[in-house]
């Protein structure tokens, strides 16, 4: 009796690890049957994505920001900001179709020094183009330093030491200018027409050392005459502290008997050429005599030979 219990335990025992045996085979079975199955569905998505890729290389991928024919001056503080402009509100540079579309609503709402911007989507890279607005002044507002364009729009302050930016002394603004407002005042205007007519006269005449380099600020205090009507209305100061007497706004010499606005320009270029420098030892630069006027008797004598021909 005891060796048949004994058997039946030997049988029994044999029997359980034959079914621990089975469960373990088939729970081998069912992972390779998992692990089969994720590996075919995974190799079907990779095999459809990357097909998708090659179908639309624009789609579903990043890529970089590049900038058709960027001005010389153009340096990394722009760059930056170019490129914090591109990705306002989170967008992440993804090459889709909306992407031309919403990074340029960007440029034009948060980048004033770009204007028209337009973008191009390639299928590995953003283009982006548009006119450059260049400063050529700058103002300061209740402490704040602006720079205007040629167009007389407000530009945010960023250093460009490339540049030859001319402070404009004596502004008369009620606030703070806004960002990528075109100012109508008319003292700022004039002062801004000179010196883009001397920004063409520096590519034409001086293109490797420009005159706009030596002038340090241009005041319209004086604007028509509004302290003083004998003294000059505009007038400039060199970097090296020489005064440059400019005189009425452009298109009003005849009407304070100057000389002209061609003729002053060709004066103060000449005498740039002739000493290539503003600051060789004289007091002032009268630029609003005219050549051929002949002093009356009751007229004073001047405070300085005039150094110009």
């Amino acid at each position: 009796m005891a060796r048949l219990d004994d058997k039946r335990k030997v049988l029994k025992n044999t029997a359980r690890g034959s079914d621990a045996e089975i469960s373990r085979a088939m729970s081998a079975v069912r992972i390779f049957v998992v692990a089969a199955t994720v590996a075919f569905v995974g190799g079907g998505f990779l095999f459809v994505h990357h097909h998708f890729k090659q179908s639309n290389p624009v789609l579903r991928s990043y890529g970089d920001l590049i900038l058709v024919g960027p001005p010389p001056w153009l340096n990394e503080e722009l760059k930056e900001k170019i490129g914090y402009a591109a990705t306002a509100d989170g967008e992440d540079l993804r090459l889709d179709e909306d992407a031309a579309v919403t990074i340029q609503n960007h440029l034009r709402k948060h980048l004033v020094w770009l204007a028209d911007p337009k973008v191009r989507v390639n299928p590995d890279s953003i283009e982006i183009s548009g006119r450059w607005r260049k400063p050529l002044a700058q103002i300061e507002v209740n402490n704040t330093l602006f720079y205007l364009d040629a167009e007389s729009v407000v530009l945010d302050y960023v250093e460009v030491p490339e540049l030859p930016i001319i402070q404009i002394a004596g502004v008369r603004l009620s606030g703070l200018p806004t960002i990528g407002e075109a100012l109508a005042s008319p003292d700022i205007a004039a002062a801004m027409a000179i010196l883009h007519r001397m920004d063409k006269m520096d590519r034409l005449v001086t293109p490797d050392a420009p005159l706009l380099l030596h002038i340090k600020s241009i005041n319209i205090a004086n604007f028509r005459g509004r302290l003083s009507k004998s003294d000059p209305h505009i007038t400039m100061k060199s970097v090296g502290g020489t005064d440059i007497v400019w005189g009425a706004e452009l298109d009003a010499w005849s009407e304070q008997l100057e000389a002209s606005d061609e003729e002053k320009l060709a004066k103060l270029y000449a005498y740039y050429r002739q000493s290539r420098c503003l600051d060789d030892g004289v007091r002032f630069i009268n630029l609003r005599e005219p050549r051929d006027r002949i002093p009356r008797p009751v007229e004073p004598l001047p405070r300085a030979a005039n150094p110009l021909p």
